[in-house]
């Protein structure tokens, strides 16, 4: 069943005795869901023990599991590896929330595919702010108004979450949604050509700041 849920390398977060969620990277092999510690990960010592019973939840696109889990866990080659060891009635209380996009203040650039009918290679590109972001699209900020339905190419970066540097996305998406603010025009923008990992990375990075947002 979760195998058509959880896909390998799926951001995924434990929920600790002290409510602290922790960021994790993980791989889905039932009926142990393995989950493995980036070696710079930000916490080190979890402070569990085998045997004891956990939280874990996935952000997905349009939802977030959590999944009631049995620890079981080792140490090698500078990495924790944590088995998350769960029964079949477990894996169908899995719970489902409304996905939730989240607040931020990110450089982007973004073509008018009207603009560049004759090739994308080279687009006429325009800068904008990204103000919020979802697993399925973000609302960009503009000076001008874009008509609904258009097609555009969004270039923007964001944080890996499970090791250093930046990953550079450059997603094809259409025109949804239009609002206009104090002088300000809000585009809302639906992601059309996302790959998994590219997925992955955005879910993860919502689902951490809407985490620390909450703290």
């Amino acid at each position: 069943m979760l195998n058509t849920i959880l896909k390998p390398n799926s951001p995924c977060f434990i929920v600790d005795k002290m409510d602290k969620h922790l960021c994790f990277i993980g791989g889905v092999k039932e009926p142990v869901f393995t989950i493995y510690q980036h070696v710079n990960a930000q916490y080190k010592n979890l402070g569990l023990k085998n045997g004891d019973l956990i939280t874990v939840e996935v952000p997905t696109n349009d939802c977030v599991y959590t999944l009631r889990c049995v620890l079981d866990s080792d140490y090698r080659y500078h990495v924790h590896r944590y088995n998350l060891i769960y029964s079949e009635t477990e894996v169908n209380k899995i719970q489902r929330r409304k996905f939730f996009r989240v607040p931020c203040s990110i450089e982007c650039g973004f073509a008018l595919l009207s603009d560049n009918a004759a090739t994308v290679e080279e687009p006429i590109m325009y800068s904008a702010m990204m103000v919020d972001i979802s697993g399925g699209g973000a609302q960009i900020e503009y000076e001008h108004d874009i008509p609904l339905n258009i097609d555009v190419i969004l270039r923007f970066a964001l944080p890996l979450p499970f090791e250093e540097g930046n990953y550079n996305f450059t997603v094809f998406g259409k025109i949804k949604r239009h609002n206009k603010q104090n002088n300000k025009h809000y585009i809302g923008v639906e992601f059309i050509s996302l790959n998994e990992y590219e997925s992955n990375i955005i879910m993860g990075f919502a689902f951490y700041k809407k985490l620390q947002q909450n703290r």
